[in-house]
């Protein structure tokens, strides 16, 4: 009886070695599964570099590649100052209206950070957008609203300039 054990076990593997799945070929190849936070990593690292791509491009004032690189980057991950350079990249293309939405989806961004300090950039990039495409009273509101945030010396300057460049119908910067 002692023998039947080890030669009911030999059996078993026997059995299973032949008649598996894997020894048919119905199993594929093991192919590992990434986690989520591996996936998320990958698309943060290629946002990033589509982002870095677009900012050499948009330096060297190539702004249709530039755009190019800034909607690959947003493809993978969402982030506000790729809508920021976006919209300056389509605003130097004279595509206002696509400059417009990028800069209120920044925006909305920044909005839902709280972040004040882009809040005023993206209120006076809205007022370059308007200004450009000549909307004079929403550019003044934007300038206007702008300089109620959080901006630099040098931008509440240009922003000053502007609307006193404008025609004003009545209104004034706010101090």
């Amino acid at each position: 009886m002692k023998w039947r054990q080890p030669v009911a076990i030999i059996l078993i593997i026997a059995f299973f070695a032949v008649f598996s799945p894997s020894a048919s070929g119905a199993v594929k190849k093991f192919i590992p599964v990434k986690s989520g936070m591996e996936e998320a990593l990958e698309a943060f690292i290629g946002a990033r570099n589509a982002f870095a791509n677009g900012n050499i491009f948009q330096k060297n004032k190539e702004y249709e590649e530039a755009v190019k690189y800034y909607v690959a980057s947003l493809r993978l991950w969402r982030n506000e100052n790729v809508y920021f350079n976006l919209a300056q990249c389509l605003l130097a293309l004279k595509q206002y209206d696509f400059a417009e939405w990028s800069a209120a989806k920044g925006l909305e961004i920044s909005n839902l950070k709280d972040d004040t300090v882009n809040l005023g950039s993206f209120m006076v990039l809205l007022g370059n957008i308007y200004y450009e495409s000549h909307n004079t009273k929403k550019a003044k509101d934007a300038y206007n609203f702008a300089l109620r945030l959080p901006i630099s010396e040098e931008g509440y300057s240009f922003v000053i300039e502007r609307i006193e460049s404008m025609d004003c119908d009545g209104l004034s910067p706010v101090h």
